[in-house]
């Protein structure tokens, strides 16, 4: 697994779902990419989800599971962390 923690310039509010899935690819491309990650497709992968998923240089994937019953980015906000898990 892999923890992430709230980064910095995200503020507090809600967010509509269309909203919600803008942010988050928003939030990956500014905090994941620089970090070596790269946002994947899940059929690119072979996975058969709907999760967010992204990819290290050593081709592991990291996925958010939990992305039906909770948002990783409202959690992040809250300044709670999420796990990505890999597989």
């Amino acid at each position: 697994m892999r923890r992430f923690h709230r980064g910095d310039g995200w503020g507090r509010g809600s967010f509509t779902i269309p909203a919600l899935a803008v942010a988050g690819s928003s939030y990956i491309r500014t905090y994941l990419v620089p970090q070596g990650f790269v946002q994947v497709k899940p059929e690119d992968v072979g996975a058969l989800t709907s999760a967010p998923l992204v990819q290290n240089a050593r081709g592991e994937v990291f996925g958010f599971l939990r992305y039906q019953v909770e948002s990783f980015l409202e959690e992040l906000i809250a300044g709670h962390s999420v796990e990505w898990q890999r597989g």
